[in-house]
């Protein structure tokens, strides 16, 4: 039985409380026995759901009514099997937490570039810098095959890494990206406010990079935050599972390695091997 994934986000103010809103998108979804994860803020609405495909359509047009936004836009996604265990519909300080103050997207945005245009630049190996703002061991997995990264292993660690690039790239144009847009919304602004001069969000992130090219110039495939782990440039799931244990990555050939025991460690961190005892020592 195949499952519909949607993934979106948008900056708006709320018409009504938190808490009301909260309840009543819960009792929707539990309705239409929809799971994943909903998060609420001031500043907007972050959706990660799954369902049957009549379901999340019906949740898809309660979203858009309720946020007042029809062009509100969804990443569509198949799957097998439910990706996501239960139904969490949480109330946070923002949407995509950033420590950096006075970036909000509701009044100031970096102008976007489109998949296709992004496609054109890299197959004329134009001359401008690609910045992944995902965390580490999302870029591990996959990323364009010319970007730099920050290194990070979390978000709320890019504000103090950016600040560390070289100077004299503040004169190029900057292509940031991320999954599906939302990090990119907010680490942006913060290039502009650093001094970046032309700085250029990747519309829709690497999902809709996919959907709209085929993913050609990407290597790898892409992370996704539930338990379909990862992606592939069709948008297909791939065989990467994560460890209950450490959470790392294990791909097919990892799990065939003596280290591996499903449900108890991974060659990342079994109690046993070189690789346990270099990291412990």
């Amino acid at each position: 039985m195949p499952y519909l994934n949607i993934a979106g986000y948008y900056f708006y103010k709320p018409k009504v409380k938190l808490p009301v809103l909260q309840k009543k998108l819960r009792e929707e979804c539990s309705r239409l026995n929809i799971r994943g994860t909903v998060l609420l803020a001031k500043e907007g609405i972050n959706v990660f759901l799954a369902g049957q495909e009549k379901s999340i359509q019906t949740i898809k047009q309660w979203i858009q009514d309720e946020t007042g936004n029809p062009e509100f836009q969804f990443k569509e996604s198949w799957c097998e099997a439910m990706p996501f265990k239960r139904l969490r519909v949480k109330i946070k300080p923002q949407i995509i937490s950033f420590r950096a103050r006075g970036i909000n997207p509701l009044k100031s945005r970096a102008p976007s570039i489109q998949p296709e245009t992004l496609k054109e630049w890299l197959d004329q190996k134009k001359d401008f810098v690609l910045l992944d703002t995902r965390n580490r061991y999302e870029v591990e997995l996959g990323s364009f095959e010319r970007a730099d990264h920050l290194n990070i292993r979390s978000f709320n660690l890019y504000e103090e890494q950016a600040k560390k690039m070289p100077e004299d790239l503040k004169d190029k144009t900057l292509v940031m990206f991320c999954t599906g847009g939302i990090r990119c919304e907010k680490a942006a602004p913060f290039m502009q406010k650093m001094g970046f001069k032309n700085v250029l969000q990747l519309e829709g992130g690497i999902l809709n990079y996919f959907e709209k090219t085929g993913g050609q110039h990407y290597r790898g495939d892409c992370f996704v935050f539930d338990e379909r782990v990862a992606l592939t440039p069709n948008l297909e799931e791939t065989k990467v599972i994560l460890c209950s244990r450490c959470g790392h990555k294990v791909s097919p050939s990892e799990r065939r390695h003596p280290e591996f025991r499903f449900g108890k460690y991974c060659p990342h961190c079994s109690p046993y091997g070189k690789k346990a005892k270099n990291r412990l020592t």
